[in-house]
């Protein structure tokens, strides 16, 4: 999901009292391994700190204070969503502002917080050491982690290929972009699934839908976000519309929700044109998600469907 509306701005005294709930509210939700007198001792701890000391910034949305950010030096000191915003995107925006824009390489989480392990891990960092006790010296290991370091990605120094029975299925990515497993499974049992890899890691797919013996779909495209950005989306669907032609079809199909505007923007600059809208698309099919679905902060109703002739 991306977040284009929110806004990431330096943090300013004025914002103390909101830095402090928001922390408090994210932490709560969060780190239930945490004891509640040890929660209200971080609280005050967090209260006192010299936001000015580091580089601290803080995320809004619509005049809403929805994360936090702390870099000191190359170490991510603190990220937190006000839950309310959790797995909207908000995180990842900050994440990526963290790594592009403040160029944070380490970071220490709780071992304990299984959820924060797993996102750090799907930027490219890696555990490097461990520690038993966090740094007030309270009974809560860290994980130490780092940016791993990796040869450039381009386009070119991938492989793509499609699925094989060997391979393993690579949800992780699939259902960041789809995030019904049901319907993943569904059309991905139909239709053709397309990797990118470079070495033994995936850092693309794409699923491909016969419709009819002239029209092809793509049911779902997502790229790793730690290499977004490089223009691998743009090569999974050039070699999606080389495949397509080699077979005869004549027309390919993407749809996505109509306030995604990033993939909105790819796709056409592919040359895919406005086709037809299913409206109330999500709503209709919300049995298949957790919950209501959310891009660029706009709660998902409609699809809007964008086709090119090959």
């Amino acid at each position: 999901m991306n977040i284009t509306e929110a806004v990431i701005v330096p943090y300013e005294e004025t914002y103390r009292d909101a830095v402090v709930t928001l922390w408090e509210r994210s932490a709560r939700a969060t780190h239930h391994f945490v004891a509640l007198d040890d929660l209200v001792y971080y609280k005050e701890a967090v209260r006192k700190i010299d936001f000015f000391s580091f580089a601290v910034y803080c995320q809004f949305h619509n005049n809403r204070m929805t994360g936090i950010l702390g870099v000191a030096g190359t170490d991510l000191a603190m990220l937190f969503v006000d839950p309310d915003f959790i797995g909207q995107g908000y995180g990842r925006q900050l994440m990526l502002f963290a790594l592009h824009d403040l160029k944070a390489t380490t970071v220490e989480v709780n071992e304990q917080n299984i959820q924060a392990v797993n996102f750090y891990r799907k930027f490219g960092f890696v555990v490097y050491d461990r520690a038993e006790k966090d740094s007030e010296g309270k009974d809560y290991p860290l994980l130490k982690m780092k940016l791993q370091e990796q040869a450039v990605v381009t386009p070119e120094a991938l492989t793509i290929r499609l699925l094989q029975d060997t391979d393993a299925i690579p949800y992780e990515l699939l259902l960041d972009a789809d995030p019904s497993k049901t319907l993943v499974d569904r059309y991905m049992s139909k239709g053709e699934t397309y990797l990118a890899r470079q070495g033994h890691e995936t850092l693309a797919v794409c699923v491909v839908l016969p419709l009819n013996q002239e029209t092809i779909e793509i049911k779902n495209l997502a790229v790793a976000e730690k290499v977004q950005g490089k223009g691998i989306g743009k090569a999974m669907i050039a070699h999606v519309f080389d495949a397509a032609k080699q077979k005869g079809y004549k027309t390919i199909l993407i749809a996505t929700s109509t306030p995604n505007i990033g993939p909105l923007y790819l796709y056409q600059k592919m040359g895919f044109e406005y086709d037809y809208l299913v409206k109330h698309y999500f709503d209709n099919h919300k049995d298949h998600y957790n919950g209501e679905l959310f891009d660029n902060g706009i709660r998902c109703n409609h699809l809007i469907v964008l086709s090119k002739n090959l």
